[in-house]
């Protein structure tokens, strides 16, 4: 659906218009909010499901001496992190860069470790990287040599928000579709609903809302319960019949 979709979806519940009599209470830009509140939460429930949903990816430079590299704004959450310049990697041929627990014995190891190195002269390279909160990693050990566009990070990409009536949701960068991530369009309407609950909220119809709070969750289910037919795999044992080992 369309932002202006979504509206009209959500007086259409109301029994409202967007404008003259029968307006209601809720401003147009007041609706658009809700509506961005609402791709927010559904947003956190796909992305939290790890089937690769919204994600993207975008490359880094390193700074000799620094260790703290700037993550893109619209980052949720990495997936993955490789050395694509540098110690003989490449784009086709890149290098995993391992992230470090959380915990003191992991932390102490990966900033002693002092490694790869070919010769007793090299100078380390990062080989392990912490994230800081969702805007910053800190490279393990610090580069000792500035490269551009030296790591390649894969992340799962916070939605642009909607601002123009014909954008549609779950964009990296807001638009109409097609070159962001709008493939969840069976489930647009939880988004709508959730808008409509707020509304409710607002006039104090709670009779109503705990109505439309029931839809939205049987519609999170369903969705839930897509999610997790994805995660299906094919069995990993060995299926043996009576046949093949009779022998």
């Amino acid at each position: 659906m369309t932002r202006l979709e979504l509206q009209n979806y959500a007086l259409n519940m109301l029994q409202a218009n967007a404008s003259g009599a029968g307006a209601g209470i809720w401003s147009a830009s007041e609706i658009q909010q809700y509506i961005r509140d609402g791709e927010l939460k559904l947003f956190v429930l796909i992305a939290d499901k790890n089937e690769n949903f919204f994600s993207t990816s975008t490359t880094v430079s390193e700074v000799a001496n620094t260790a703290a590299i700037n993550l893109p704004t619209n980052l949720y959450r990495i997936q993955y992190v490789e050395r694509i310049v540098g110690n003989g990697a490449s784009t086709t041929a890149p290098q995993f860069v391992s992230p470090v627990d959380r915990n003191t014995t992991a932390i102490s190891m990966a900033r002693g470790a002092n490694w790869p190195l070919v010769t007793t002269t090299d100078s380390p390279y990062p080989c392990f990287y912490m994230m800081h909160g969702q805007k910053t990693i800190e490279m393990v050990p610090a580069p000792t040599s500035s490269n551009t566009n030296s790591l390649r990070v894969s992340y799962i990409a916070r939605p642009a928000a909607m601002a123009a009536d014909t954008d549609v949701p779950f964009q990296i960068t807001a638009g109409v579709g097609g070159a962001g991530t709008d493939n969840l369009v069976e489930f647009h309407d939880i988004i709508a609903l959730y808008a409509v609950e707020k509304c409710l909220l607002k006039e104090e119809s709670y009779p109503q809302m705990d109505l439309i709070t029931g839809m939205r969750r049987e519609r999170e289910r369903e969705l839930v319960d897509y999610l997790n037919r994805m995660q299906v795999q094919a069995p990993r044992g060995i299926h043996v019949t009576p046949d093949e080992w009779s022998w």
